[in-house]
């Protein structure tokens, strides 16, 4: 379905102004209004209307055979121009030269036969032109999205080594606090024995200062009763003097009175 040259003008200029859609059609405002120099009896209009929403799958148009000639051989076909970028599929490939029609007029336009060949030329080469700066634009998209892509790739390698980091450190400080109360453990068991064995010790110390005092409380009345025993010793003995005293005196005084009797 075609329209006319003002409709094209103005839906391919709204295309252009969007974005996205933009990027899929690859011309501009300023491409279309210099295809469109000269109306639609020129070449370049004729490879705006082949041009079709197939260039975002990597199947680029060729351009529009040249004008017809009106000399006596056939008008140039105008070279094809070079497909539209690809969208994933990369850049379309290159149009083919499409031949031109036969010609029809008598041999006396070779003038003009010259120039629309030469004007079908510079139509071509500026297809050609607009062709090399889409696929240009299509490599710089690819490299972009290929940067965007290294750089995700190394946000997250980055990531994954904080994230390793972070689950190292917590691993070693687990481990820090474990070794920390193992060894509070141990100190503080090592401290109950050693108050254990002093408790013991204690115990101990006190056992033995009783059993000395208690030898000494024994050894005291052992003295107490050998003083006894000497005191009673002593009066035993005492006793005897006396009695002996007594008997002597006795004695005397029975020997005197018998003395005095006789």
């Amino acid at each position: 379905m075609r329209f006319s040259f003002a409709a094209q003008a103005v839906v391919l200029g709204l295309l252009a102004s969007q974005p996205v859609v933009a990027d899929l059609v690859d011309f501009s405002a300023a491409d279309v209004a210099r295809r469109f120099v000269g109306g639609p009896a020129n070449a370049a209009s004729n490879y705006v209307n082949a041009l079709s929403l197939d260039r975002r799958q990597g199947k680029g148009k060729g351009g529009g055979g040249g004008g017809k000639g009106k000399g006596n051989a056939g008008g140039a076909g105008g070279a094809g121009a070079a497909g539209g970028a690809g969208g994933a599929g990369g850049a379309g490939a290159a149009g083919a030269a499409a031949a031109g029609g036969a010609g029809k007029g008598k041999g006396k336009n070779n003038a003009a036969n010259a120039a629309q060949a030469n004007a079908a030329n510079a139509n071509a080469n500026a297809n050609n032109a607009n062709a090399n700066a889409n696929a240009n634009n299509a490599n710089a998209n690819a490299n972009a999205a290929n940067a965007a892509n290294a750089a995700n790739a190394a946000n997250a390698a980055n990531a994954n080594n904080a994230a390793n980091a972070n689950a190292a450190n917590a691993n070693a400080n687990a481990n820090a606090n474990a070794n920390a109360n193992a060894a509070n453990a141990a100190n503080a068991a090592n401290a109950n024995a050693n108050n254990a064995n002093a408790n013991a010790n204690n115990a101990n110390a006190n056992a033995n200062a009783n059993n000395a005092n208690a030898n000494a409380a024994n050894a005291n009345n052992a003295n107490a009763n050998a003083a006894n025993a000497n005191a009673a010793n002593a009066n035993a003995a005492n006793a005897n003097a006396a009695a002996a005293n007594c008997a002597a005196i006795n004695a005397a005084a029975t020997n005197a009175t018998a003395a005095a009797t006789d």
